[in-house]
C-alpha cells in the first residue's frame, strides 16, 4: 500500500514538472535566442570599459607577434596600422642588403598617432634643466669633483664688460683654449679612431688614468670605445641625413663627437659635472682646427705652385681660376651642432646625487635620490655644488618630457640611454617625448635590467610607441620574446 502511495505521489510531480516545462517552453526558447544574437552584436557604447582604457588598447600594437614581425622585415612586406601603409621603396640592390629599415624611413614623416589616443601633456613647471657652459677655466688638479663655478676674475671681467656696455666678444675657440693654457695644463685630448675613417680628425678629451681606468684609458690607449655600437650609430647616422642624437649619459662625449663629426645635431646629457667639462674641452679643440684648416690653405698650395712653374701661361691661368673659386663655407662648428645639459634623467623632477666612490670606474657611477631633508632645502643653491665629506655631486633630475623643447622636431632621433640601469625610471616620464617626436632607434644595455621585473615593463612601453628589439639597427636581425636571449647591448626600432 505504501509502495502504491509513493508511486502515485512521484506521477503527480511529474505531471505538474511536464506542465511547467511545456506551458514556459516557448518562453524559454525565445530568451536563449535572444541571448544567442546579442553575443554576436556590437556593444553598445556604455557596456564597454572606460573610454580611456578602450583607446589605450587601441592604441597598443598587439596584432602582430614577434615572429610574425620578424618575418614581415625579412622579406619586405608592407605593413600597415590604422589605414597606414607603410610600402616599400625602390632601392638598387647594393643597398638593401645594408639598408632593410631604412627604405621605410628615407622620407621624414610626422609622427602618426590615432585620432582616438590622446597625447599626455607633461608638467614641466618645476622642471630644472640646466644648460652646461664652460664657466670655470680653472682645470689645475682636474679631477671628478671638478665644479662649473666662475672664478673671481671671470666674474669681474664679466661685470665691466656689461658695465661699459662692450659688445659680447665672438666665439673663439683658439683665444680661450690659449686663455685656459697660460695658466693651467689642460687635460690630454686625443684622436678617435672609427671603423670607418672620417676627415677632419676628431678629438676627444679624456680623464686621468687615477680618475678613470676603463673608459678613459681605453680612448688612451686604443682611440676607440664600443667600436661596434659607435659603427651601427654611425651606419643609421649616414643613411638618415635628417637624424639628430639625444645621448643620455653621454661620459666624455665620444658618442656625441662621431655625431657631430657627421654633421648631425646632437643633445648630450650627463649628470657629473666634470665630464661635461672634457666634451666643452674637446668641442673648443675640434672647433679650432677646423677655423684653422680654411681657405689659407688653397692660397698656399697657389704660392707654392707660382713658386714652382716657370710656365707664364700655366700661372696666369691658375690665378684666374683661384680668383673665380668662390670663397668655401666655414665649416659647421661642433658648438653650433652640440647643446649640453647638466642633469639627471629620472622619473621625477627632483634633486639627486652622483655617488662617487673611490673605484677608478668613472662610467659606472649611478645617479640615487637624495634624503627627504634635503628635498625641502632651498633649490636655489648650485646644482652641481661637491660636498667632499660624503662623496656627492647634486644634481637636478628632470624628465625625458622636459627634454622635448631642446630637440629638434624636424629630425628624426637616434636615442642612446646609458644611465647604469635607471632606464626604467626614464621611461616612466616619457610619454610625451615618444608621442610628440619620431624617436627611430634606442640603443640600451639590458645588462642589469634582463632578468628584473622592469624589463617587461620597459617592453610594453617600446611595443606602445611601435619600437621593437632588434640585434641591429637596421632591423636584419630581430629578436624574439625572451629577453634572456637577448645580446647585452641591443636596440628598439621603430617598425610603423
Amino acid at each position: 500500500m505504501s509502495t502504491s502511495l509513493k508511486l502515485c505521489d512521484a506521477y503527480k510531480i511529474f505531471t505538474i514538472i511536464k506542465s511547467l516545462v511545456h506551458k514556459h517552453l516557448k518562453a524559454f526558447l525565445i530568451v536563449c535566442v535572444l541571448f544567442l544574437v546579442t553575443l554576436h552584436l556590437p556593444k553598445v557604447e556604455w557596456l564597454c570599459c572606460k573610454s580611456s582604457e578602450h583607446d589605450h588598447d587601441k592604441y597598443k600594437k598587439t596584432d602582430l607577434s614577434f615572429q610574425e614581425l620578424s618575418r614581415k622585415l625579412r622579406v619586405g612586406e608592407p605593413t600597415s596600422r590604422s589605414g597606414h601603409i607603410v610600402e616599400k621603396r625602390n632601392l638598387p640592390d647594393e643597398q638593401t642588403h645594408i639598408l632593410r629599415m631604412f627604405p621605410i624611413y628615407l622620407e621624414i614623416r610626422a609622427h602618426i598617432i590615432n585620432n582616438t589616443t590622446t597625447i599626455p601633456v607633461p608638467r614641466i613647471s618645476q622642471a630644472k634643466v640646466r644648460l652646461f657652459t664652460l664657466k670655470n677655466h680653472n682645470f689645475k688638479n682636474f679631477n671628478r669633483f671638478w665644479e662649473n663655478k666662475e672664478s673671481h676674475l671671470q666674474r669681474n671681467h664679466r661685470n665691466s664688460q656689461q658695465k661699459t656696455g662692450k659688445k659680447e666678444v665672438p666665439y673663439d675657440p683658439g683665444a680661450i683654449l690659449d686663455l685656459i693654457e697660460e695658466d693651467h695644463v689642460l687635460p690630454e685630448c686625443i684622436t678617435l679612431r672609427f671603423r670607418r675613417p672620417l676627415q677632419p680628425p676628431t678629438k676627444v678629451c679624456v680623464h686621468s688614468r687615477r680618475e678613470d681606468n676603463v673608459i678613459s684609458n681605453q680612448l688612451r690607449d686604443f682611440g676607440n670605445w664600443e667600436p661596434d655600437l659607435l659603427d651601427q650609430m654611425q651606419t643609421f647616422l649616414e643613411h638618415s641625413p635628417k637624424s639628430q642624437l639625444v645621448d643620455l649619459g653621454c661620459n666624455t662625449g665620444v658618442y656625441t663627437l662621431l655625431a657631430a663629426r657627421l654633421g648631425r645635431p646632437v643633445l648630450a646629457v650627463d649628470a657629473l659635472p666634470a665630464n661635461l667639462a672634457l666634451l666643452q674641452l674637446a668641442v673648443l679643440t675640434n672647433d679650432r682646427a677646423a677655423l684653422e684648416q680654411g681657405p689659407a690653405d688653397d692660397l698656399e698650395d697657389l704660392l707654392q705652385f707660382l713658386a714652382k712653374t716657370r710656365n707664364d701661361d700655366a700661372a696666369k691661368f691658375r690665378i684666374r681660376a683661384h680668383e673665380a673659386e668662390k670663397t668655401p663655407p666655414r665649416p659647421v662648428l661642433f658648438s653650433e651642432l652640440i647643446t649640453s645639459l647638466h642633469n639627471a634623467v629620472y622619473s621625477k623632477r627632483i634633486r639627486m646625487f652622483v655617488d662617487i666612490t673611490d673605484e677608478p670606474n668613472l662610467g659606472g657611477m649611478e645617479v640615487k635620490e637624495l634624503p627627504f631633508d634635503y628635498q625641502t632645502l632651498s633649490r636655489s643653491s648650485r646644482p652641481s655644488q661637491a660636498d667632499d665629506s660624503s662623496h656627492r655631486v647634486l644634481v637636478d633630475a628632470v624628465c625625458l618630457d622636459d627634454l622635448v623643447p631642446y630637440v629638434k622636431k624636424n629630425l628624426s632621433i637616434f636615442l642612446k640611454m646609458d644611465i647604469e640601469g635607471a632606464e626604467a625610471h626614464v621611461l616612466r616620464c616619457a610619454d610625451h617625448f615618444f608621442s610628440a617626436l619620431d624617436v627611430r632607434v634606442v640603443q640600451m644595455e639590458i645588462l642589469l635590467q634582463r632578468y628584473s621585473g622592469s624589463m617587461g615593463e620597459m617592453t610594453e612601453f617600446f611595443q606602445r610607441h611601435n619600437l621593437w628589439p632588434s640585434e641591429d639597427v637596421n632591423g636584419r636581425s630581430m629578436l624574439g620574446p625572451e629577453p634572456s636571449l637577448w645580446p647585452d647591448n641591443m636596440y628598439w626600432i621603430k617598425v610603423r
